[in-house]
């Protein structure tokens, strides 16, 4: 090796040679730009958030941010990608109630709003986020699609009196709502709620698993059958 030549950080990391108290900085550098990332794209959306507005909230320089997880589409793919295997993670045991015995309407439900509800505010309105931006919602359907394909199957196994279309609407509404309630506008139906009645006890988190449940199985319109059989036909 030719004198004054350095080895890249990136270069020690990959042959293993690392320092331990390096790593555990590097580690937790990463955690706070994650989290504040999640936050602020969340809070304001992906366009309206700048690397240095994240570096600045996560207390670290721009350049530590770039180096860590690149440019900011690389940042938030590398937010979904963690957030949804932890997600995955806390869905499992309700995975495993369901392909035990045939899944209720509600456990579908719980399979949306629970784990996400294990994973804050701040998820919620960053997936909601995601799901407004014509440039990062393919990929974060991408990241979910297979869990979303599983749940609808087992949705249209609860409910086998819903058409195929409509069994996939309502889950699609369900899924939206799911997030917009959990996320941006979790604390304006809690506000309307006390405003409505302010003695109540309510829990949000079961009263909004039961409303969702209901609305699945709520009974199809006529027009609505109509519309379903006049695109088959025109299909």
């Amino acid at each position: 090796m030719a004198h004054g030549s350095r080895i890249p950080v990136r270069g020690l990391a990959s042959k293993g040679n690392r320092v331990p108290g390096r790593v555990e900085e590097g580690a937790a550098t990463r955690r706070r730009i994650i989290a504040t990332a999640e936050r602020l794209f969340g809070r304001n959306g992906i366009d309206g958030v700048s690397i240095r507005e994240i570096a600045a909230g996560a207390k670290v320089n721009s350049a530590a941010t770039f180096y860590h997880f690149g440019t900011k589409s690389d940042l938030v793919a590398a937010i979904l990608k963690l957030r949804a295997a932890e997600l995955r993670e806390l869905s499992a045991p309700i995975a495993f109630a369901m392909s035990e015995t045939p899944p209720t309407v509600r456990q579908i439900v719980e399979m949306l709003v629970r784990p996400m509800v294990a994973m804050g505010k701040n998820y919620a309105a960053f997936i909601a986020a995601v799901t407004n931006h014509p440039q990062y919602q393919r990929l974060g359907g991408k990241e979910f699609e297979n869990e979303s394909r599983v749940l609808l199957e087992q949705f249209k196994r609860a409910a086998p009196q819903l058409s195929a279309e409509m069994a996939a609407s309502r889950l699609a509404m369900a899924q939206v709502l799911t997030m917009q309630a959990l996320g941006n506008l979790r604390q304006r139906i809690a506000y309307w709620r006390r405003h409505l009645d302010p003695g109540s006890e309510i829990d949000d988190v079961e009263a909004l698993i039961d409303f969702i449940a209901g609305a699945l199985l709520a009974p199809t319109s006529e027009s609505a059958e109509i519309d379903s059989v006049r695109t088959k036909s025109s299909a």
